[in-house]
């Protein structure tokens, strides 16, 4: 929960960016190379248990109906955004006022994963997150080496193709920044775009934007 209370300053998330080498997956800044690692993001995600464990997800046809188990909210299919891949995260909102006790902590949970740690559209929650988030239910296995993989993942397609949105955890990316850039190099990335606004928002769940490039 804390981490979805983090203020990001989005203008530095998009700066950062122009600093990523897809082809060494490292952030290049003359003669120092930065990446995140998992014993950083484990850190920092505070996630119980081995970092290292692997963990076989489930297929897709098989999500909902785990996924209804456990939160025991029959019918789940119909929470489909227009039959997609994505949940409604408004209809789960009102679902979440019913419940108490640990279906709303699952609830809750869920949320997490599908709108701060996995984040896909605005509003929706992705079943990519719905599969980590029932398999760290079932196995309580870490998803660190998910995080960070979705992280490398977009920061490579956002720099190769100058655009996209930053469909990661950008609270973690964020965090781990600026606990190595100094007050004077974050000033220094806030030149590369001298013409945004520097707009600091709190993101909100399901109504947050992820930061966009180009």
């Amino acid at each position: 929960m804390k981490i979805a209370k983090v203020e990001v300053l989005s203008l530095a998330v998009r700066a950062l960016v122009h600093f990523w080498d897809p082809d060494y997956r490292c952030f290049s800044f003359e003669s120092i190379d930065l990446s995140p690692i998992m014993k950083e993001y484990g850190m920092l995600t505070e996630f119980p248990n081995n970092l290292y464990r692997i963990y076989f997800p489930l297929r897709f046809n098989k999500i909902i109906p785990e996924l209804s188990k456990l939160l025991r909210i029959a019918n789940l299919e119909n929470f489909l955004e227009n039959k997609t891949t994505c949940l409604k995260w408004r209809m789960l909102e009102i679902e979440l006022e019913k419940k108490s006790g640990s279906e709303k902590e699952r609830l809750i949970a869920l949320g997490i994963f599908g709108l701060v740690l996995f984040p896909s559209q605005t509003g929706v929650v992705s079943l990519e997150a719905v599969v980590a988030y029932v398999e760290y239910e079932n196995t309580q296995i870490n998803q660190v080496a998910v995080i960070l993989a979705e992280t490398i993942l977009t920061l490579n397609h956002c720099r190769r193709t100058g655009k996209g949105v930053m469909r990661c955890c950008t609270q973690l990316l964020y965090i781990w920044m600026v606990s190595y850039i100094e007050k004077t190099c974050l000033q220094y990335f806030l030149m590369v775009h001298p013409k945004t606004p520097k707009v600091c928002r709190r993101r909100r769940m399901g109504r947050s934007r992820q930061p966009r490039l180009g």
